[in-house]
């Protein structure tokens, strides 16, 4: 609303229907819509990250945020919970946290081959290098939408497995504020334990800046990222695309080593 007055250009990043928009936000030069007051920008992704990369407005990028700081700058701006979202979140962590919290994010896993054992090893390693002998008090707070999954986290992680007792339903407001309290969760444990390639684990793990550990089936086993902010969707076919050459040699490999 408060732009309404503005004369506003839209600019819609499609990424699953074109490839070339792959690389909009690293090789456009925005210039173009001067006579615009202000971009509209929409996407199934998040640009803002990848601007970091673009020539015309790297420098800029580098002024306005310190790394890895845009977005838990600019995400309560966005995004602002009703007061009784933050109460529950509130209430959540005095009666469950500990004096350290590991959480885990595991989409809905009801596969065969489901790599759920790869959560469990890598949140059991996370206590044994964070706490090693130490007396301290650990909380494994699990999101999930599976009770499958809920079921195995107790049997596995025992009594300090906690989580939403409410049944997920994404099709109701009050599943919805379920799902909303779990991603404010997430962002307030000591370390993370992700699902990769969901956007739910990506604004958790971003709202707050906490470097997540992702699961990647491939290799079957656990990593942690070198930054909490979302990564563009597809990065090695972006840069095989038809504009890649806008970037410089040193910033396509340094993309790459950011998506590997």
């Amino acid at each position: 609303d408060a732009l309404s007055a503005h004369r506003c250009k839209r600019l819609l990043f499609n990424t699953f229907e074109d490839t070339k928009y792959h690389l909009a936000p690293v090789c456009v030069n925005f210039s173009q819509y001067d006579e615009y007051q202000c971009w509209n920008m929409e996407s199934f992704h998040y640009f803002l990250p990848a601007l970091r990369h673009n020539p015309i407005y790297k420098d800029l990028m580098a002024s306005w945020f310190e790394p890895h700081q845009a977005i838990p700058l600019l995400f309560p701006l966005i995004f602002q919970p009703k007061p009784e979202i933050l109460a529950r979140v509130e209430a959540f962590k005095k009666a469950h946290w500990s004096e350290y919290t590991i959480a885990l994010h595991l989409r809905r896993l009801e596969k065969p081959d489901s790599p759920e054992k790869i959560y469990w090893d890598c949140a059991k390693d996370l206590v044994r290098t964070r706490v090693g002998d130490r007396n301290i008090s650990t909380t494994f707070f699990v999101s999930t939408e599976s009770a499958c999954t809920k079921l195995h986290a107790r049997q596995i992680l025992g009594c300090s497995a906690v989580f939403n007792e409410n049944p997920y339903d994404r099709r109701t407001p009050a599943g919805i504020a379920d799902g909303l309290v779990d991603m404010y969760l997430i962002g307030e444990a000591d370390d993370v334990v992700l699902t990769g390639v969901s956007t739910f684990s990506d604004a958790a793990a971003a709202r707050t800046n906490i470097m997540p550990h992702v699961m990647v089936r491939s290799v079957s086993m656990c990593v942690r990222l070198l930054s909490s902010e979302p990564p563009m969707s597809d990065f090695r076919r972006m840069l095989r695309g038809p504009c890649a050459t806008c970037v410089d040699p040193a910033q396509i490999e340094e993309l790459r080593e950011a998506e590997e």
